[in-house]
């Protein structure tokens, strides 16, 4: 059995978005996804003018927003790019065609046992999890309804799901059962390759273009939900008129109450209500009766002729089909049991992403959501409360407090190795009137997205790469964006950097460092009338001496040469309810502050004799290269500030060293 912190079943955005939260977090976790690729439904069942509905800065995924630069709404092709982007940037390796048989909770160990088919060896695979996320969509399995007769119709019949294009249809009689956004897009396709097109519209549904749907989504942040919906429904009769007449009517309740409490959402129009009004696209306002032959009888009484019937009837979820417990989080039908917002959560860490029918913009709240839960409920289990080295016994005790079951354990151990981070918490420095700051106070460590501080005035302090990455993150999402950029630092593409990491095996450190600085000149240029200046010392050099990285630029640069990012080149004096006071005496009002001022290591906290290896800040006390080994078998891992190159040669120095005692011992 192969075992994994979190399981993750189902390949699309959702799986994706949790798989780079958690890897964020370094919780070790696995995707599992039936098909060959990520996000299947996009790449191979969705028809070819598919466009997103909602504008790219309510579809982006955690942690990358859509470029300010780019299309404000996103058609197929460029939303796979996204995604592509998405797992290259956070290294996403999903295990394909793996078929999930069944998922059953194991209450004596308290784990998730899944068995897995691996159908492109035709093995049978085994894995144990503590937590299981249901990612596979609420759209895997087309649903199509049972009419009678329909088994016995003489021509084609379709769900939108493998529905490409309508080319293939030219001069044929069709009729699209379904009204949502996807059979009002299929009809307006149909129509356009010159098929005779009609659509049942049976219920009643709203209609907005996208940008009065995007116009909602920004004033819901402000007003309340009724005010919003009276609002963009107002541009809708404006723009439509009556469409009664042609047999379509508006519901009694607002599109985005209609959101919140059904999930259903509305139309989005791209030129069908024109054909529509134009008679070129017919409306049936009734359902269908029977079937006969090739004739469709409504319950109105019309009967027509059809060569295809499109079914763009929605979606079920088959997780029911495989997941034996699935009441801890599902209903019958396959959706959460729990009502919206905590629809994601269920019990003995089952979750769901993905199920909420909102889109996108739902899929990053779920996913934020239960990867911040797992990280929680990690953090409140493998507690040490105490370490220390019994001389009389030749061991290590080791006191720890199992949360989750309430319970004390004590473990001896002949080799400690302290692999609890360098980052394991935030540091924020003691500043003047920080205490009572009336806006937010953010340590990087618990910023996730800066959506959240759209138009507002934000402080970025730490010029490091996290504090460069959240300054073009925020800048993205809207935020009036500064960065304190006191001290001297190097800056480079990665591209640079892999040059330097590859040079270095072949030429001395400082010619490598004259190179790639040469490099980071002529692309950035002087970048010291922005208030950046560069170090001395080389990037190579200083990384080897003091630990300190270079910042890699993802975008920030360019925003701060457009002064779209503020640079401030002080450190901050005193704060004085939201204004933020400079040593150069620069005074600004701020409503957020996000510290991007590093970490501390609280291994000094439990570990009692840390002098073995540590000194009283938690880091090694041996100077590099020997920074990884203490005395009495105690090592440290991953503090040397080498990032996961570091790590990994720690890791191996550390294994080597035990497994060269534990021989000579023998």
């Amino acid at each position: 059995m192969q075992e994994f912190v979190v399981v993750i079943v189902g390949g699309g955005p959702s799986g994706l978005a949790i798989s780079a939260l958690l890897t964020q977090s370094s919780i070790s976790h696995i995707i599992l996804e039936k098909e060959d690729c990520n996000a299947s439904l996009w790449r191979k069942n969705s028809y070819d003018r598919l466009n997103l509905h909602l504008a790219s800065e309510f579809c982006s995924l955690p942690l990358m927003s859509h470029p300010s630069s780019g299309p404000t709404y996103l058609s197929k092709d460029q939303f796979l790019q996204y995604i592509d982007k998405y797992v290259d940037h956070f290294d996403i390796k999903p295990r394909y065609y793996r078929v999930v048989e069944s998922a059953k909770y194991d209450g004596v160990r308290n784990k998730w046992i899944i068995e897995v088919k691996n159908t492109f060896k035709g093995t049978l695979e085994v894995y144990g999890a503590k937590f299981l996320v249901i990612a596979s969509g609420e759209n895997s399995e087309g649903f199509i309804p049972n009419l009678s007769g329909l088994e016995k119709f003489e021509g084609e019949v379709v769900h939108s799901k493998y529905y490409k294009s309508g080319s293939k249809y030219k001069s044929k009689d069709v009729l699209v059962v379904g009204c949502g956004n996807s059979g009002m897009e299929i009809a307006y396709d149909l129509h356009n390759c010159g098929a005779n097109t009609s659509i049942v519209i049976r219920n009643p549904i709203h209609i907005f273009t996208r940008d009065m749907i995007r116009t909602g989504m920004c004033l819901v942040q402000y007003f309340p939900v009724y005010i919003v919906d009276i609002i963009i429904t107002l541009q809708a009769k404006l723009k439509y008129g009556d469409l009664s007449t042609y047999g379509i009517y508006r519901p009694k309740d607002g599109p985005l109450y209609l959101k919140n409490i059904t999930g259903k959402s509305a139309v989005i129009d791209f030129g069908t209500i024109e054909k529509i009004k134009e008679g070129a696209i017919k409306v049936v306002p009734s359902n269908i009766k029977k079937i006969e032959k090739k004739n469709v009888i409504f319950e109105n009484n019309m009967e027509k002729e059809f060569d295809v019937i499109v079914f763009a009837t929605g979606y079920k979820s088959v997780a029911n089909g495989w997941l034996k417990d699935y009441h801890y989080a599902l209903n019958e039908n396959g959706f959460p049991k729990n009502s919206f917002p905590k629809h994601w959560k269920g019990d003995h860490g089952l979750y769901c992403a993905g199920l909420a029918r909102k889109g996108l913009f739902g899929v990053k709240m779920d996913a934020e959501a239960i990867a911040k839960d797992i990280e929680k409920t990690l953090k409140d289990y493998r507690v040490v409360e105490s370490a220390k080295y019994d001389g009389v016994r030749n061991k290590w005790i080791i006191e720890a407090k199992n949360t989750f079951k309430g319970t004390l354990e004590v473990y001896g151990a002949k080799f400690l190795v302290i692999a609890s981070g360098e980052n394991s918490e935030g540091f924020i420095p003691n500043l003047s009137g920080l205490e009572k700051f009336e806006g937010e106070v953010v340590h990087s460590k618990y910023y996730k997205s800066g959506s959240k501080y759209k138009s507002k005035d934000v402080l970025v302090v730490g010029c490091g790469n996290s504090g460069m990455e959240i300054a073009y993150d925020l800048h993205n999402c809207g935020a009036n964006t500064s960065i304190v950029i006191r001290n001297p630092i190097h800056i480079f593409t990665r591209d640079m950097i892999r040059t330097g990491m590859c040079l270095v095996q072949y030429f001395p450190v400082y010619i490598v460092d004259i190179i790639i600085t040469l490099q980071a000149k002529l692309k950035y240029g002087d970048l010291s009338t922005y208030g950046i200046y560069r170090p001395k010392d080389g990037p190579l050099y200083l990384k080897n001496i003091t630990g300190k990285s270079a910042v890699i630029d993802f975008g920030t640069i360019e925003k701060i040469k457009e002064g779209a990012i503020k640079v401030v080149p002080s450190n901050i004096k005193k704060i004085e309810k939201k204004n933020v006071i400079f040593e150069n005496n620069m005074e600004k009002e701020f409503d957020v502050i996000v510290f991007a001022t590093g970490y501390k290591s609280v291994a000094n906290g439990w570990l009692k004799d840390y002098h073995y290896a540590l000194n009283e800040n938690g880091f090694p006390k041996n100077s590099f290269p020997k920074h990884w080994k203490g005395d009495h078998g105690l090592y440290c891992a991953g503090l040397a500030r080498k990032g996961l190159f570091g790590v990994k040669m720690d890791a191996e120095a550390i294994a080597k060293d035990i497994e060269k005692t534990l021989k000579s011992e023998n």
